[in-house]
């Protein structure tokens, strides 16, 4: 793969790593080296997932710019890569509390994230790094320029959801948006077009990451999950429902690809295609995996799930309610 870094002033490329540098080591304090509370401690928006981000969008932006000279430079690269790795650097959320009607005593608790609100806040920290970066290398680095482009970038993976597809588009993605912009967003929801392995570790993380409740009377010794069968099966019902709801998540993407590219060169388009080849692939093994969990029981299901063995909290769950 072409190399781009010596195409670049020094000083540039030491910016551009302070500021992925100090994405990452905001997304770490906050969302993994915690112990203040379990349910910060994420299992999707943490470290792995915004390295990856980065990746996915120095991938496709490399392939652009050998193929398609004049759309992304390699300061453009460059930075939307650094970018890129603090765009989760800050997720508030509330807990959002619904009662079960027909079954006293239990209330399903889901994390609900600040959309919008939590992507500008990004952005305006990460124009707080570039400024202190440029001021720390003693010199304009970082433009008001860079400094849109990221905010336009951060606003564009804020998500959205489609009934009719059943999948997270991203309302703010149009005709007009930036390549950085654009293969940020691309790359934030990419997994299931480019890499079916990790959209289905990616299902799973998200919903342990989300499901408050769940996570709470796992690490509880003799919780309503296993002692009220009203419980058991309203959970293992959630379980099932929310791999059921894999499949169309893969096959809504695919389908939103054309218009997500909308404004790129026809050659850019063929280009992401061939990276983005995956959403048949997706739909196909998460349907296997979701029909499969129907016959589970709600034990069973934890495992699968990952909660025993993947999930970075598992040191807090009360083993002896699995048995």
């Amino acid at each position: 793969m072409i190399q781009i870094e010596r195409q670049v002033d020094p000083k540039y490329l030491e910016a551009c790593r302070l500021l992925g540098k100090a994405g990452l080591a905001a997304v770490a304090t906050r969302y993994e080296d915690t112990e203040d509370d379990p349910f910060n401690i994420y299992q999707y928006h943490r470290v792995t997932h915004s390295r990856l981000v980065a990746q996915r969008f120095k991938r496709m932006a490399l392939d652009l710019y050998e193929a398609i000279p004049g759309l992304i430079s390699p300061e453009e690269i460059l930075f939307g890569t650094a970018d890129a790795k603090g765009h989760d650097r800050k997720i508030n959320w509330e807990r959002a509390l619904k009662p079960i009607d027909d079954i006293e005593g239990y209330e399903v608790m889901t994390m609900k994230r600040f959309s919008g609100p939590n992507e500008i806040e990004s952005a305006e920290e990460e124009i707080s790094d570039m400024r202190d970066i440029n001021i720390s290398l003693g010199s304009e680095i970082f433009t008001p320029e860079r400094e849109v482009q990221s905010l336009e970038t951060y606003r564009v993976t804020v998500p959205g959801f489609s009934p009719e597809l059943k999948t997270v588009i991203q309302p703010n993605l149009n005709p007009d948006t930036s390549p950085i912009a654009r293969l940020t967003g691309l790359a934030d929801i990419g997994s299931s077009g480019m890499n079916t392995d990790r959209f289905i570790e990616d299902g799973d993380e998200l919903f342990r990451e989300e499901q408050l409740d769940i996570f709470l009377m796992l690490t509880t010794p003799n919780s309503l999950m296993f002692t009220d069968s009203r419980v058991s099966d309203h959970v293992r019902g959630r379980m099932i429902n929310w791999s059921n709801s894999q499949p169309n998540f893969a096959r809504g993407r695919g389908e939103l690809f054309d218009s997500d590219t909308e404004g790129l060169p026809e050659k850019a388009k063929s280009i992401l295609r061939t990276q983005f080849d995956h959403f048949e692939d997706s739909y196909t093994a998460t349907l296997t995996i979701a029909k499969k969990r129907e016959s589970m029981t709600l034990r069973e299901l934890i495992v699968d799930m990952g909660y025993t063995d993947k999930d970075t909290r598992k040191g807090l769950i009360n083993e002896d309610s699995l048995r």
